[in-house]
């Protein structure tokens, strides 16, 4: 972490957010490449790691998940952290991407947040309202293959770039912006 002249900050990572995430990193381990560490969070869910593990000491964060390999094991690995009226959640291993999922529905679960599809998908889709309240999805397929598009969106919908219904396969950079019928 650097300011904004690229110099890094004094006392060590995470700089000047050490009272936000509630912790310190001791040091950063280097994993080699095809090489992973562990996981396993408090609710028992195993997860995966890989690129670095951080050694992260705790200073008021509450521990998520602790690594379950290597010298480390039995440390802190992902910790959550309630700072004013908000949280902050540290993860000190770059996670794999099943891992990484089941982190952050445990973000919006925590934060009460609803997901905008049930299934899993590639696709990046936002919402926003217009001036009358009506919910307006925007499909976007930021990938390089064709994906599908999630089966509550298709039906009862209408895409506003062709009028007509929309599209069940999205090829690569397509893009849909939908409204309920």
């Amino acid at each position: 972490m650097v300011n904004e002249s690229d110099n890094v900050y004094p006392g060590g990572y995470p700089g000047p957010l050490k009272d936000v995430m509630g912790l310190w990193v001791e040091e950063s381990d280097a994993i080699l490449p095809n090489k992973d560490v562990k996981l396993a969070m408090t609710t028992g869910d195993e997860l995966m790691g890989h690129l670095i593990a951080d050694l992260i000491r705790l200073n008021g964060a509450h521990i998520l998940a602790k690594y379950t390999s290597e010298f480390y094991a039995g440390t802190p690995a992902i910790t959550e952290n309630t700072y004013s009226r908000g949280k902050a959640w540290y993860v000190g291993s770059r996670l794999d991407h099943a891992s990484l999922r089941k982190i952050i529905m445990h973000v919006v679960d925590d934060v009460h947040l609803s997901a905008l599809v049930k299934e899993q998908t590639e696709l990046e889709i936002t919402k926003r309202q217009n001036s009358a309240g009506q919910d307006i999805y925007f499909v976007l397929n930021m990938g390089k293959g064709k994906q599908p598009l999630p089966v509550e969106f298709q039906k009862g919908y209408r895409d506003l770039l062709t009028g007509d219904s929309p599209e069940t396969m999205l090829d690569s950079w397509d893009v849909e912006i939908l409204v309920q019928e």
